[in-house]
């Protein structure tokens, strides 16, 4: 019997767009987090991706002189405060699976998967809560803001 390779091609496509669609939801959830945290910072505080390289990852490499490795990047969750000249915390690790979820997100001793979207803003959530995250939070707010230079001090 022949595989039924249009068969597997529209399967494909249809993962594709089921992926594309979660992607979104998972997109939007990291949207209304960084809105509300916004909101309740007075505009201060802002919740960003960043891709940073793995820095336990490049001090193995170093350790054992094997350079061969690729360099591992990691996804962080940053807070970053633009009024204080950029400062920023990383909260913590996020991945997410090429089709969405399972999300992975590690903080502190933390480390947690999230199967859909109501699991993912739980964790979010009880991510904020954690001391840690609070403290790093109120370093971000209290770090003092940085004012533009007058341009009539420069005559």
């Amino acid at each position: 019997m022949a595989i039924n390779f249009e068969n597997s091609f529209k399967k494909g496509l249809e993962a594709a767009e089921a992926a594309t669609k979660v992607n979104m939801e998972i997109d939007l959830i990291f949207k209304d987090l960084d809105d509300q945290i916004k909101s309740a910072s007075d505009g201060k505080i802002s919740i960003v991706f960043k891709r940073k390289r793995d820095s336990l990852g490049a001090l193995a490499g170093f350790i054992s002189n094997s350079f061969q490795e690729p360099m591992k990047f990691k996804t962080y969750i940053v807070a970053v405060n633009e009024a204080a000249g950029g400062k920023e915390e990383d909260l913590a690790v996020f991945e997410r699976a090429s089709h969405g979820y399972p999300c992975h997100l590690s903080y502190g001793d933390q480390a947690i998967y999230c199967n859909d979207k109501a699991a993912l803003e739980k964790q979010l959530s009880t991510m904020l809560a954690n001391v840690n995250i609070g403290k790093q939070l109120t370093r971000l707010l209290n770090w003092p803001v940085l004012s533009a230079p007058d341009p009539s001090d420069e005559e």
